[in-house]
């Protein structure tokens, strides 16, 4: 226990875990080799390591769920690990144990639930156990520095510079370099963040003085025009007096003027009464003359309506004389006219009778009309048969057309296999979808011709090559966009990445010219393996392109070089060792190679050979093939033929309908013109019988008329003509009475009108006289009226004036008392309206110039209080500047002295390490951008760029660079990883490192010089006057093989664990008695060594 260092790992203990049923081990306090074949559980003892101590599964690289690490077949798993006391604590120690129920925790929880842990046998959890393992222990489990498992080896050399500078920290000092480097991050971004906002304060404030002033300028014209608005109001209560005197002067001048107005009232009223009476006098007289005039009047009305009606009376007998003259007048014209009409009848009758003559008979136009119409019946089924027939095959060619159309354009789609794999890459790939849209949009922008995406500018030769292509060519090629010139590329770059934010690939091929391919090959070798082993060429002979896209190819994946082959290929690759054929030069060298095959059942490989850079020796690997996706033919082939078959068989329909469409419409059209031939005689049969019958119709209307025209002929006209002349006598006679009675009335009327001229025109005088004194007493009647209501109207006037005057006079006593100082300021204003209207009219157009804005003054205090807190704020931002400054200095300095100190050290120690390998290393500290301007105090330090670089150089051709997963191989970074730590055992403050396999892909030198290093590291005594526990520490080196006669493992401080599991094992652990060979070894050979002695004496006798 005295050579343990504080917290080094003095048991470990597992249950039913990952390998182990059961196992319990003590490592040494120093260096242990744990060694066993591969599989029997080495890696095991790291993951119960990590899991023991709180560690978490994703820090192991192999799953993410603690339950995964139960055995197969168990449902509890333990971990128990002893840890030795530091002096922090008890000095006993402490026993961490975790138990793992498989039937614990929740799926999505990932086993969280299913974990307990105890300390010392009692109950405890995570958070107690990591607190207690990293703060009292120091033990990092999760920095690689300190464990790096298998899993995780090839991540160490893949970190940034950051991160190992991370690593490093926590390995050196745990959390407290990490944790001041942490806060030199945050102290810089917060500087960063309050220049920002210092900036911005600052712009704000001059934003904010700005402003003020302009709302100062806007404050003082705003004061103007409150003056102006104060003056008005003095200008209004100064109008409320002179108003007031203006209305009361009004008010004594309606009173004056009442006064007169009833004066000339009293005046006017004593002349009416007289002139009243006149008037009435002289209407009574023109009464009484009126009413003797309307008798008269009414006498010659009735006198003239008798007069009228007798003349009314003479001119209607006078008419009837007229029309009886009339009727006998025509009555003989009557006469003559129908016997004119007889003869004119008799002879259109007789033509009549003479057209219809020229007819056939009637029989004979209906036997003919019959004949044809017969005829026409049984002809109409004929043509109603052969155009259904016409109407059946066209609508069957139609389906045949529709069919053959349909299944061409299917078929062009088919074969239009550029747009069904643009179809199929742009649904997958919607970004690619996007630029291409852009790039065929804006073609016209570019200079020289853009090509892609290449997934749809290639032309698969066959189905088999598109697999190959696919596999080998990197996918980023297949959908990357090929330009002629770089300022095609810069054009395509800025308008799509930048501006449009869309991921792209562009490649350039020089004004697209596709250089000579150079093979690998000669024409002789080439020539034997199409013939020997069933090559069929190289895979750029596979495809068809543009010059631009095969050179990108070409470029990209060097398909000049890659052998395209059959099954034959795959059957010499299994039997004529054609692999050991291609991985040879001519003149014997070792060459690279890769070629593709099949086997004749679906399945294709690709082999591909490399020579190493070490051993000289051609590697080989082997890929299976999977069907093309992006370059897959659009549709099968078979689907192509099955639509080329059935176009072909539509096609074949088609011609064959065509003689039954001839045919048909040969035997159709003959019907139909023997048709319309009958139909033409039907008509005409039919058009002779019409005519035949209208003529008939004619006939018989002749002769009806004929004969209506002689029985009027033949009518009596004797007693009409008498009865017309015995009326004429009658009205004769009643015309003369009446003539006679009219002329008697003419007299009476005419000897009335004259009397009632004379009194009308007495009459007319005495109306002239009393409308006259009528209108002159109306006169002066509206006279007085006038006068009343000029008296009425100024008594209200005067009555309105005198309440106005009150009112005015109360409110001006409200709203501008005289008193002062205000009735000096309306003394000192003008006395009369016009020069106070003007006064106002100045003063309201001054305000109606300024806009009222009554927050101006509001909004300028604010302003000028925002002004005064931003001014604080800036001061304060510049105070806690300060202090962050200050803070970033004091806090660096420490920091980067010992962190300089502590790379300069491991830069040493790298040095001479790798020295010791026969190579070149370097450790650097990497400070970002702030080399560049160490002359500018106020540069950034940049802190989250610092880092540590490793800089190696394996080989005396090459250059110094830094140690990259993609520049250096496996074993170059597994030296350049295990020097490096190394470097910093010393200086670790973990008291136990654990590391899985490093060693893997070393050759047999660099493993031998490797593991003495870590022996010696492992292994050097303290210091003197250091106690026995002051070491480097515990170190667990895992590999599944060491090499023969290592000089290093005589070394009393390693310890060598060896892992014996598996079928053969003993079946309990006990059984391993290390004594008990060792004395049975000793027994054997003393057997041995009396046998032989005792041969040899026998010999001898």
């Amino acid at each position: 226990m005295s050579c343990y260092r504080g917290g080094s790992i003095l048991r470990v203990k597992m249950e039913n875990f990952l390998t182990y049923d059961f196992v319990e081990f003590f490592p040494g306090p120093r260096l242990n080799v744990v060694v066993g074949p591969n599989g029997t559980g080495k890696s095991t003892i790291l993951c119960a390591l990590c899991l023991g101590l709180g560690g978490e599964p994703p820090l192991l690289g192999r799953a993410n769920d603690a339950r995964a690490f139960i055995q197969h077949g168990k449902d509890v798993g333990a971990v128990e690990v002893e840890l030795v006391s530091n002096g922090k604590v008890k000095s006993k120690g402490h026993t961490i144990r975790r138990v793992i129920d498989r039937n614990q925790g929740s799926e999505k929880g990932r086993g969280r639930g299913a974990s307990t842990f105890y300390i010392n046998g009692t109950k405890s959890s995570k958070v107690v156990v990591k607190e207690l393992v990293t703060k009292q222990y120091n033990i990092a489990i999760d920095n690689l520095c300190t464990f790096l498992p298998q899993d995780k080896v090839g991540g160490f050399s893949g970190f940034t510079p950051q991160q190992v500078l991370k690593e490093t920290q926590k390995a050196l000092s745990g959390e407290q370099m990490y944790n001041v480097h942490e806060r030199l991050i945050q102290l810089e971004e917060e500087l960063h963040n309050s220049n920002r906002t210092v900036e911005s304060v600052g712009d704000k404030l001059s934003s904010l003085k700005a402003e003020n002033e302009q709302l100062e300028r806007e404050k003082k014209r705003m004061e103007e025009r409150q003056e102006a608005v104060e003056k008005i109001k003095l200008i209004d209560k100064k109008l409320l007096w002179l108003n007031f005197d203006t209305q009361r002067l009004e008010a004594l001048k309606l009173k004056e003027e009442k006064k007169k107005a009833r004066e000339e009232l009293k005046k006017v009223s004593g002349l009416l009464e007289p002139l009243r009476k006149k008037a009435s006098e002289l209407k009574s007289k023109y009464e009484r003359g009126k009413h003797r005039s309307q008798n008269l009047d009414k006498k010659i009305r009735e006198n003239k309506r008798e007069h009228e009606v007798h003349i009314r009376k003479a001119e209607r007998f006078s008419d009837d004389i007229e029309n009886s003259q009339v009727e006998i007048k025509n009555i003989d014209a009557a006469q003559k006219r129908a016997e004119a009409n007889v003869q004119r009848l008799e002879h259109r009758c007789q033509e009549a009778e003479e057209n219809l003559k020229k007819f056939p008979p009637k029989q004979d136009l209906q036997k003919e009309m019959d004949e044809a119409k017969s005829k026409l019946r049984a002809m109409k089924p004929l043509i109603d048969a052969a155009k259904r027939e016409r109407d059946d095959i066209y609508e069957k060619g139609r389906d045949l057309q529709d069919r053959a159309v349909t299944s061409r354009r299917n078929l062009d789609r088919m074969n239009d296999e550029k747009a069904r794999r643009r179809d199929k890459v742009f649904m997958q790939q919607r970004n690619l979808k996007k630029t291409y849209e852009w790039v065929d949009q804006n073609r016209k922008m570019f200079r020289r011709p853009v090509w892609g995406p290449v997934v749809l500018e290639v032309t698969m030769k066959d189905v088999k090559s598109s697999s190959f292509l696919e596999h080998h060519v990197p996918n980023a090629t297949l959908k990357s966009y090929i330009v002629e010139c770089r300022e095609d590329y810069n054009l395509l770059y800025r308008e799509v990445r930048e501006k449009l934010n869309i991921p792209i690939n562009i490649s350039i091929v020089p004004n697209g010219v596709l250089e000579p391919t150079r093979r690998i090959y000669s024409e002789e070798k080439m020539r034997s393996l199409k013939q020997n082993h069933g090559v069929v060429g190289y895979l750029d002979e596979t495809f068809v392109a543009p010059d631009a896209v095969t050179q990108a190819i070409i470029n990209a994946a060097n398909v000049g070089c890659v052998l395209v082959g059959t099954s034959d290929t795959q059957k010499s690759i299994d039997k004529k060792n054609l692999l050991m054929h291609l991985s040879k030069k001519e003149n014997g060298a070792p060459m690279g190679y890769c070629i593709f095959s099949s086997d004749g059942r679906d399945r294709a490989y690709r082999y591909t050979g490399s020579v190493s850079r070490y051993s000289g020796k051609v590697n080989i690997s082997i890929d299976e093939i999977n069907a093309a996706k992006n370059l897959a033919p659009g549709a099968p082939q078979k689907q192509k033929d099955d639509a080329t078959n059935l176009l072909k068989e539509i096609n074949e329909e088609i011609d064959e309908l065509e003689p039954k469409i001839a045919e048909n419409y040969k035997r159709y059209s003959e019907h139909q013109s023997e048709g319309k031939a009958l139909q033409t005689s039907f008509n005409n049969a039919s058009q002779r019988m019409k005519s035949f019958n209208d003529q008939n119709r004619k006939v018989a209307t002749a002769r009806q008329k004929l004969a209506d025209e002689k029985i009027n002929a033949s009518k009596d006209y004797a007693v009409e003509l008498t009865h017309h002349k015995s009326q004429l006598k009658k009205n004769i006679k009643n015309t003369t009475i009446n003539l006679d009675l009219a002329l008697k009335k003419h007299d009476e009327l005419m000897n009335a009108t004259f009397d009632l001229a004379a009194i009308k025109l007495a009459d007319e005088v005495l109306r002239t006289e009393a409308q006259k004194a009528q209108d002159y007493y109306d006169e002066k009647r509206v006279q007085i009226s006038q006068h009343e209501g000029r008296v009425q109207e100024l008594d209200r006037a005067f009555t309105a004036v005198r309440n106005n005057v009150k009112a005015l006079k109360q409110v001006a006593d409200r709203e501008a008392p005289m008193v002062e100082p205000l009735k000096s300021q309306l003394e000192d204003l003008p006395d009369t309206q016009d020069e106070i209207d003007a006064m106002k009219e100045e003063y309201v157009a001054k305000v109606n110039g300024i806009s009222d804005n009554p927050g101006v003054i509001r909004d300028y205090e604010r302003r000028k209080k925002e002004i005064q807190d931003e001014q604080e704020n800036l001061a304060q931002l510049a105070e806690e500047q300060d202090l962050k400054k200050r803070e970033l200095i004091d806090t660096m300095k420490p920091w980067e002295t010992r962190l300089i100190n502590t790379v300069n050290k491991v830069d040493a120690l790298f040095s001479n390490y790798m020295k010791e390998l026969g190579f070149c290393g370097n450790v650097k500290l990497f400070t970002g951008m702030q080399e560049s301007s160490n002359d500018n105090e106020n540069a950034p330090l940049n802190f989250k760029d610092w880092g540590i670089q490793l800089l190696v150089q394996f080989r005396t051709v090459g250059e110094v660079s830094i140690l990259s997963a993609q520049v250096h191989s496996g074993g170059e970074r597994s030296v350049s990883t295990i020097m490096y730590l190394m470097a910093l055992q010393d200086m670790m403050i973990s008291p136990f490192r654990c590391v899985d396999e490093i060693n893997q892909g070393l050759d047999e030198r660099n493993e031998r010089l490797v593991f003495r290093r870590i022996v010696h590291n492992s292994t050097r005594l303290p210091m003197e006057g250091k106690s026995a526990n002051d070491h480097s520490g515990q170190y667990f080196l895992i590999t599944p093989k060491l090499l023969p006669n290592l000089t290093d493992m005589e070394n009393e401080n390693v310890t060598i664990l060896f892992i014996f599991n598996g079928p053969f094992n003993f079946n309990q652990h006990l059984d391993w008695q290390v004594d008990d060979f060792v004395l049975k070894k000793r027994r054997l050979t003393s057997s041995s060594t009396a046998s032989f002695s005792q041969s040899q004496s026998l010999s001898q006798s």
